[in-house]
C-alpha cells in the first residue's frame, strides 16, 4: 500500500478549498480559514485499515473541527506551529511537542495562528475507552510532562517521522503501543471525581491489567488467579472493576475482542484462521467467538478481515488531483459504520 502526497498548491485555485476538506474528511475532521480565501498545505497519508489512518500534515493557519459523525480517537503531536484546543469544559495553549487526544464525535476545535505541521494518528475508540473505564476522563486532553506521556509522544513522532516506509502492520501496532501509553498517561494525570477510583486503586487496577493481560490466552482464567498473584483479596479487585462500573468477566472479554479484532486487521495474521486467533485469545468455541464478536463489534470476524483487505487494494486510489475520491475507495457505508460503533457492554 502506497501512502499518497497531497500538495494544495499542485492544484487549480478553484479546487483548492475542496480537495482541502476532502483530504481532512478522511480523518473526520474539517477545516476553515478565517483571513485566507484559500488555504494551502501538504498532506502525507497511509492507512492500515478501516479506522486505522497516520497522517503527516502541514499548513498555513486555519481552525480544524472534528466532523462528529464518526466514534474514534486521534492522537496528534504538534512538530510545529502555534495554537489553541478549546473544547466546552477547557482550553489548552498549544505548541511545539504538545501531544492531544481528541474524540472525532466530540465538540472542539483547534485553531493554529502560525504555519504548522502536526503527526495524526486515528484510532478505533473502543480500546482506549476500555482501559479509560468510568475514570470521568473527558476528551479532548493534552498529555503532560510524565515519563509515560514522553514516551507516547516520543512514540508517534518516530512513527510521523517515518511515515513513507511504515506498513499496515507497523500502523496496528502502533495503534495498539499508542493506546496503552496514552491511557496510562492519563489515568496518571487526571484527578479522579468522587466515586471514582482512587490514586492508589487506579495504580492497583493497571497491575491487575496488566496480568490480565500476559494471561488472556487461558481460557480458564479467573478472578481468585489474578488477585493472588497481585497480592489481593478477591473482593477487593471485584471492587476495582466496579469502580469502573463493569465485572471482572466483562473486562476480560471486551480486552480479547479488542486482541482479536487487531490481529484480524492486521496484515501478519493474514494467514492465521478466524479459529486460530479466537483461540489464541480464550476463545474455546468458534461460533460463540463469532456471535460474541458481531453482537459487540456490528461485524463478523470474516467481514473485518474483508475490510482490511478491502483498504489495503483501495487505498492507492484515493487522493486523485481534483479532490475526487473513487468510489471503490471507499468502505461501504454498512462496513464504515460498523468500524466506527463504539463496542457495546454485554
Amino acid at each position: 500500500m502506497v501512502a499518497a502526497l497531497r500538495s494544495i498548491d499542485h492544484l487549480p485555485l478553484e479546487h483548492r478549498d475542496k480537495a482541502w476538506l476532502d483530504w481532512f474528511e478522511e480523518l473526520s475532521l474539517s477545516a476553515s480559514v478565517d483571513d485566507q480565501p484559500i488555504p494551502r498545505g501538504t498532506m502525507h497519508l497511509r492507512a492500515a485499515n478501516a479506522t486505522t489512518r497516520l497522517a503527516d500534515v502541514s499548513g498555513t493557519p486555519q481552525r480544524i473541527v472534528p466532523m462528529r459523525r464518526d466514534h474514534g480517537i486521534l492522537f496528534a503531536l504538534i512538530v510545529a506551529g502555534r495554537g489553541r484546543l478549546v473544547a466546552p469544559h477547557q482550553a489548552f495553549d498549544l505548541a511545539d511537542g504538545d501531544m492531544m487526544v481528541l474524540g472525532t464525535a466530540d465538540d472542539w476545535s483547534m485553531t493554529f495562528r502560525s504555519d504548522f505541521r502536526a503527526f495524526i494518528l486515528q484510532a478505533a475508540a473502543g480500546p482506549l475507552e476500555a482501559r479509560l473505564g468510568r475514570s470521568g476522563i473527558r476528551l479532548p486532553k493534552v498529555l503532560g510532562s510524565t515519563v509515560v506521556a514522553a514516551v507516547a509522544k516520543s512514540g508517534l513522532r518516530t512513527l510521523g517521522s517515518n511515515l513513507e516506509t511504515s506498513g499496515a502492520a507497523d500502523l496496528t501496532a502502533a495503534e495498539v503501543a499508542l493506546t496503552e501509553l496514552v491511557a496510562s498517561a492519563l489515568l496518571g494525570e487526571v484527578r479522579e471525581p468522587a466515586g471514582s477510583l482512587t490514586g492508589v486503586q487506579t495504580a492497583h487496577f493497571r497491575r491487575v491489567a496488566a496480568t490480565i493481560d500476559a494471561r488472556l490466552s487461558d481460557p480458564d482464567l479467573a478472578l481468585a488467579l489474578i488477585a493472588r498473584l497481585e497480592g489481593l483479596s478477591v473482593r477487593y479487585a471485584q471492587k476495582l472493576f466496579e469502580g469502573r462500573g463493569e465485572s471482572f468477566s466483562e473486562y476480560v472479554r471486551q480486552q480479547r475482542l479488542e486482541h482479536c479484532r487487531i490481529d484480524l486487521a492486521d496484515p501478519n495474521h493474514a494467514h492465521e484462521s478466524v479459529a486460530a486467533i479466537g483461540q489464541r485469545w480464550g476463545f474455546r468455541d468458534q461460533s460463540h467467538f463469532s456471535r460474541t464478536f458481531g453482537a459487540t463489534f456490528g461485524m463478523s470476524p470474516r467481514q473485518v478481515r474483508r475490510a482490511r483487505s478491502q483498504t489495503e487494494e483501495a487505498y492507492p486510489l484515493r487522493g486523485k488531483p481534483d479532490g475526487r475520491k473513487s468510489a471503490a475507495a471507499r468502505p461501504a457505508p454498512m462496513l464504515q459504520a460498523a468500524m466506527d460503533r463504539p463496542p457495546t457492554a454485554r
